[in-house]
């Protein structure tokens, strides 16, 4: 059996594309794109937020994964005593997990 995104695609474009008479594509094309999302949360650094949000980032030297956040041009973590500390640039980023409910 072939994936099922892989599926959906090649049905889309078989009958029409991104469009057909009468209809769009479109609330299939953001199924296929959110399950592809789903299956692998990590995604490319130049989609992260440069807001100060915390996020999961990947840093490949030190092949560990850690809570940083992008400030004044930079990524930071969390450290003790100063506050914060300078950290290598990810690869890649994935939101962070919500705090579990007490």
């Amino acid at each position: 059996m072939t994936d099922i995104v892989e599926r959906g695609r090649a049905y889309m474009l078989k009958y029409g594309g991104p469009k057909m008479p009468g209809g769009s594509w479109s609330m299939l094309t953001e199924a296929l794109d959110e399950i592809e999302r789903l299956r692998n949360p990590w995604r490319d650094l130049e989609t992260a937020p440069k807001d100060g949000s915390d996020m999961l980032g990947y840093i490949p030297g030190w092949d560990a994964v850690v809570v940083c956040w992008f400030d004044d041009g930079k990524w930071w973590v969390s450290a003790r005593g100063d506050g914060r500390m300078w950290v290598p640039t990810p690869s890649h980023w994935k939101v962070s997990p919500s705090h579990p409910e007490e």
